[in-house]
């Protein structure tokens, strides 16, 4: 792994954010996080939530899972200012919830934060995201190569950055989502 990454900048919380809502649907803390990266970027990577941020001293740093994403990124050819991170839950979970109640109000935010977005393409990462995008009980392995949408987006899907970390036969699998993901940029530029 790349030690020494940069936090990417986190995008400011829209006013209509209930923060108080967003934490407590997921069991989670105060702090909410909209999403990260560039907000230009027309290829958005949708997490299933910010994970740990900071160390124990407040120190922004780069989790473990976020460096597996930014290398598999690089090794996809995908520059920075193309991308950004939203996260389907706002707030890092800190023990059990409802995961039914929580997507009932965290789905329809984030579709409003991709249509309010300048994101062509998006990829979803991770079987908590995929299910609720997709629906039912959905997977990962089911569902990549599938055309899906979301938002009036092409919807891509891939392993979660977590699962590749500890999974490393499966970042070549990532890495393959994320080019197609990026490449599909230029059919979605045409269409639209």
């Amino acid at each position: 792994m790349q030690h020494g990454l940069e936090p990417w900048p986190e995008h400011d919380v829209p006013w209509y954010a209930d923060a108080a809502l967003l934490s407590r649907v997921v069991s989670g803390g105060p702090r909410i996080v909209w999403g990260e990266g560039d907000t230009k970027g027309r290829l958005a990577l949708i997490m299933d939530n910010p994970g740990l941020r900071e160390s124990a001293n407040g120190v922004g740093f780069v989790c473990p899972t976020r460096q597996a994403l930014r290398l598999a990124l690089s090794e996809a050819g995908v520059p920075q200012s193309e991308v950004q991170v939203f996260f389907l839950y706002k707030a890092r979970p800190r023990r059990a919830y409802d995961r039914v109640a929580a997507n009932e109000v965290c789905v329809p935010l984030l579709l409003r934060q991709v249509e309010e977005s300048p994101a062509r393409v998006l990829l979803a990462l991770g079987n908590t995201v995929v299910q609720a995008l997709v629906g039912g009980e959905t997977t990962v392995r089911a569902s990549r190569g599938v055309p899906l949408s979301f938002g009036g987006r092409p919807l891509h899907v891939s392993y979660h950055p977590l699962a590749v970390w500890r999974r490393p036969n499966l970042r070549p699998r990532l890495v393959a989502d994320i080019r197609a993901a990026y490449q599909g940029l230029a059919a979605a530029a045409g269409a639209g």
